[in-house]
C-alpha cells in the first residue's frame, strides 16, 4: 500500500497563539494506523515548540504521535487568507509520505476510512463536482482561466482530504513559477529563491484576478488538481470520480463520501457545535454518498443540511449552497445522479472494513489505545 499522511495545519490566531480545531480527534477516531499517519504544519514558532514539548513529555510514551512540521517563514505570505493556502505547496519539505491528504482542521470523517477511499489501483483519488453552476464558480473558475486559458472541469474544494501525489507539489511549484516568470531557469534556483518566486507569483495571480475578474481569493486545490488533470505526466495517475457526469459525460455511479465540513454549520449558521461526530454515532447512509456530504455539518448530537439564508436558513454564503446544482429538477443531472441507490457502497465498505481487521489489527488509533486522545487532548484541548 501506498505510505499516506493526512495532513492539516493552523496559524496565528488569538495574538499570536494558535488554535487547532477537532480533526485530529477525528483522525484518530475513523482512520485505522495502517492506512496513514497524521501530521500537522504550525506557523507560530512560539507554538511549534509548545505542542512538540507535550509530545514528547513521558505521559506520551507507548502512544501514536502526530508529525509536527514547523512551518518556515518563508513559506508565510503574512496576508491572511492568500497564506492560509500557500504552505499547503511547500508541504513535501516536511512530510515524505507518497501520498498527502490535506484535510481543514474543522473538517470530520464520517466513517471508518479505509485504503481504497485515498488510493484505487494505484491511482489517487480526486473527488469533484461537475454541475454547470459549479463550473461557473467564480472561485473556481478564475483560477483555471487565469493559468490554462481553459474552463474548469470540476470543483474540488468540496470534501476532504483532498488528495494528491506528492511529487506533484514541486511540479506545481514550477508550473505557476514558469507561469510568471518564462525566464528564470528552474534547475538553477534555490529553495529560498523557489519559496520566494512562487509567493510572488501567486501574489501577482491574485492580483490579476482581483483586477480582471473581481475575485480575491484563490482556492488552492483547483490549482492543485486542475495541474494534475491538464498535466500529461500526472492525469493518469489519479482517478477521477466526478459527480454527477463522469469525464465522458454519462451519469456517474455512486461515489463514496467519508467526511463532512463543520465550516457549514460553526462558522454561518452559529451552531453550538464544538466537536466531530463521534465513531458510535452512524451517519445517515446517504450521507455516504459524494457529494450528499457537501453542505452538511454536525450540530453535536446530530446531523444536519446547510440551509441558505435566503431560502430561510442561517447559511449566508448561498452561492457556495447552490453550486450542487437543482436536485428537485427530474431533469438534471444531479437529480438523475441520486436516483441510484448507496447500497452498493455500503455492502462495498463492509468489506473493506473485514480486510482492514485482518490486515490492520485495529479500525482506528483509539480501538488501538484507549489512552491516545486524551493525550492528544493535553496538547490540544477544547
Amino acid at each position: 500500500m501506498h505510505r499516506v499522511s493526512f495532513v492539516s495545519g493552523y496559524g496565528n490566531n488569538l495574538g499570536g497563539k494558535g488554535v487547532f480545531r477537532d480533526n485530529w480527534r477525528s483522525y484518530l477516531q475513523f482512520v485505522p494506523p495502517c492506512v496513514g499517519n497524521y501530521a500537522v504544519s504550525i506557523e507560530n514558532a512560539e507554538e511549534f515548540s509548545r505542542a512538540s514539548t507535550l509530545f514528547e513529555n513521558t505521559t506520551m510514551r507507548g502512544s501514536v504521535a502526530p508529525q509536527l512540521i514547523w512551518r518556515q517563514p518563508g513559506a508565510n505570505s503574512h496576508k491572511g487568507l492568500v497564506d492560509k493556502r500557500i504552505w499547503k505547496f511547500f508541504v513535501d519539505d516536511g512530510v515524505d509520505s507518497e501520498v498527502i491528504a490535506f484535510m481543514d482542521d474543522d473538517a470530520c470523517f464520517t466513517r471508518t476510512v479505509t485504503h481504497e477511499d485515498i488510493v484505487q489501483d494505484g491511482k489517487v483519488i480526486a473527488r469533484g463536482i461537475n454541475t454547470p453552476e459549479m463550473l461557473a464558480f467564480d472561485k473556481v473558475k478564475a483560477v483555471v482561466n487565469y493559468l490554462w486559458g481553459r474552463e474548469p472541469v470540476a470543483g474540488f474544494m468540496t470534501d476532504f482530504p483532498v488528495t494528491v501525489w506528492r511529487d506533484m507539489l514541486a511540479d506545481v511549484r514550477a508550473f505557476v513559477i514558469q507561469h510568471e516568470f518564462p525566464h528564470e531557469r528552474l534547475q538553477a534556483m534555490t529553495r529560498q529563491r523557489e519559496i520566494d518566486l512562487f509567493t510572488t507569483a501567486i501574489w501577482n495571480m491574485v492580483a490579476a484576478m482581483e483586477k480582471i475578474m473581481r475575485v480575491v481569493q484563490f482556492d488552492e486545490f483547483s490549482l492543485l488538481l486542475h495541474f494534475a488533470y491538464f498535466s500529461p505526466k500526472w492525469r493518469n495517475l489519479y482517478k477521477w470520480n466526478f459527480a454527477p457526469t463522469d469525464i465522458n459525460g454519462a451519469i456517474s455511479k455512486p461515489i463514496p463520501a467519508f467526511s463532512i465540513h463543520s465550516m457549514f454549520g460553526a462558522r454561518w449558521a452559529h451552531s453550538t457545535a464544538t466537536t466531530c461526530p463521534q465513531s458510535n454515532v452512524p451517519a445517515p447512509d446517504r450521507l455516504l454518498m459524494y457529494p450528499a456530504n457537501y453542505g452538511m455539518y454536525y450540530d453535536g448530537s446530530s446531523y444536519k443540511n446547510a440551509a441558505c439564508k435566503e431560502d430561510g436558513g442561517a447559511y449566508e454564503d448561498c452561492v457556495l449552497l447552490r453550486v450542487m446544482g437543482n436536485e428537485s429538477d427530474d431533469n438534471s443531472a444531479i437529480h438523475k445522479y441520486y436516483e441510484q441507490s448507496p447500497a452498493a457502497l455500503l455492502q462495498q465498505h463492509a468489506r473493506q472494513k473485514s480486510d482492514l481487521v485482518n490486515t490492520c489489527g485495529a479500525l482506528s488509533h483509539a480501538d488501538q489505545d484507549g489512552t491516545i486522545i486524551s493525550k492528544w487532548a493535553a496538547v490540544w484541548p477544547m
